[in-house]
């Protein structure tokens, strides 16, 4: 479960969020929490950026998948 600006919403399996954090230097003040059993992994900036510089192939992957999820976002957003 996600909090942003004061809105809750529940993520599925598989699911990225926070990716708004790592191309950009404004904060955005969320919180989460587990409402089922599961697993997390955190992916800082300095890390995409070390992930691009030692293996650009996998950085522009990443890159492609946080469009893609931004994407997605947007347009969940869109028709609420």
């Amino acid at each position: 479960e996600i909090t942003q600006g004061g809105r809750r919403s529940e993520q599925g399996p598989a699911t990225a969020f926070g990716d708004h954090a790592l191309v950009s230097t404004v904060p955005a003040p969320m919180s989460c929490r587990a409402v089922s059993e599961g697993e997390a992994l955190r992916f800082s900036r300095v890390n995409l950026v070390k992930l691009s510089r030692e293996q650009p192939a996998m950085g522009v992957k990443m890159l492609w998948a946080l469009l893609e999820n931004a994407y997605k976002v947007q347009e969940a957003d869109a028709e609420d």
